[in-house]
């Protein structure tokens, strides 16, 4: 917990998200748009798992912990799709491509890092540029809602 905050609490509000009833959206008629949010969730929790262990040991960690950061991420997403029906009244249920979108989150997180450590790019300036994506999107998010104006929504997501 002292070694990865930031993940911790990123998990926990994975498992709000993952057990919470899904709302209705004007997006819900794009099609596997949830499999880009899983995506996104796992790459961003394990984007900050894998920073978090490059600032935890000064040096290159052991290669068994690497491995296990990419490993972390992957089991705990197993675990929540397995858990989903049980646990949610059916409301919500536990999909192969939904682990599969998890797998490459966490994937392409862990590529990403290892392209910054190839790089010498510092563990402190990703956190910035995580932080600085997510709040530009969730800008835009907020924006379309409490405008009520239609065409405000970011330009990936219109057609």
């Amino acid at each position: 917990m002292r070694s990865y905050p930031v993940f911790c609490v990123l998990l926990i509000g994975i498992c709000v998200a993952c057990f919470c009833k899904v709302p209705h959206t004007s997006l819900n008629n794009i099609e596997s748009l949830d499999k880009f949010v899983h995506a996104g969730m796992y790459l961003v929790a394990g984007g900050c798992m894998r920073i978090e262990c490059m600032r935890h040991y000064k040096k290159m960690p052991p290669r068994h912990i690497l491995f296990l950061i990419w490993l972390v991420p992957i089991l705990f997403s197993g675990v929540i799709e397995l858990l989903q029906p049980l646990f949610t009244d059916g409301r919500r249920n536990g999909e192969w491509l939904d682990f599969a979108s998890n797998t490459a989150g966490a994937t392409l997180a862990n590529l990403a890092a290892m392209l910054m450590s190839a790089l010498r790019i510092k563990a402190y300036k990703m956190y910035y540029m995580l932080i600085l994506l997510c709040t530009l999107t969730f800008k835009q998010i907020a924006d379309h809602y409490l405008s009520g104006k239609s065409n405000r929504f970011p330009v990936a997501y219109t057609y």
